[in-house]
């Protein structure tokens, strides 16, 4: 019979990354529109463009944010040998399930999370 345990920190680094990616782009927004405030265009031309910017600094933040997140990535490796397990079990899909990768050299089930619904 295997065991199991858990692996709740799988991928942190990788969660981490966009974390700061997404509260960078929400400070440099608010700080654009600070400044934006601050100068108080006369030009209603000049404050849509100072808000255009705004915003695609805040998507560009996100994007940037998830290509780091998806190259940072890491497939799930087993904490006692190593082996990369490239899927996890299957299931069916319902709401609060386990992910469990199996590592058949080692006969371990990881815990890495619950699904959300």
């Amino acid at each position: 019979m295997p065991q199991v345990k858990s692996a709740k920190n799988f991928n942190a680094k990788a969660k981490d990354i966009f974390a700061g990616y997404a509260i960078f782009g929400f400070f440099l927004c608010a700080g654009c529109f600070k400044a934006l405030e601050f100068l108080a265009f006369e030009n209603e031309l000049h404050t849509k463009i100072g808000v255009g910017l705004c915003l695609f600094v805040l998507v560009v933040c996100f994007y940037k944010g998830y290509r780091e997140y998806k190259k940072n990535e890491e497939p799930f490796k087993c904490a006692d040998c190593k082996e990369v397990i490239e899927e996890p079990l299957k299931n069916s899909g319902a709401s609060d399930e386990a992910i469990i990768y199996h590592c058949e050299s080692c006969d371990i089930l990881w815990h890495v999370a619950d699904t959300a619904d």
